[in-house]
């Protein structure tokens, strides 16, 4: 009896260290939540003075400046794509025309074939 009663305060013992264990691992988690949530806060305000910077500075750029500043970004298309869309531009306003002197011609020709 004495032996259960041994075994039964150490199960016992044993988990309480379990509990306080898991209690310790729940307040680090807490803790490091905490510190992320904090770092996140950080990292977002610092971009936010940045960008805030970076308008400030804009302003004082003045005109002529951002617009070059703006157009070093664009994507400027070759030459070759210039010649290809520009020949099928005038293809298809070469096809509109010929589609509506047609439809002109044979407006014409129903007008006479009625009169």
């Amino acid at each position: 009896m004495a032996k259960s009663k041994v075994v039964k305060d150490a199960l016992v013992e044993e988990e309480k260290v379990k509990k306080s264990k898991k209690e310790e691992i729940a307040e680090e988690t807490k803790e490091t939540e905490k510190k992320d949530k904090k770092a996140v806060k950080a990292e977002k305000k610092a971009a936010k003075k940045e960008k805030k910077e970076q308008k400030a500075k804009d302003k004082k750029d003045g005109v002529l400046k951002s617009t070059y500043k703006e157009m070093k970004k664009v994507s400027w298309p070759s030459f070759g794509e210039v010649m290809k869309y520009s020949l099928a531009v005038i293809l298809f306003c070469l096809v509109l025309v010929g589609f509506f002197k047609v439809v002109e011609l044979l407006a014409a020709y129903l007008k006479m074939v009625m009169s």
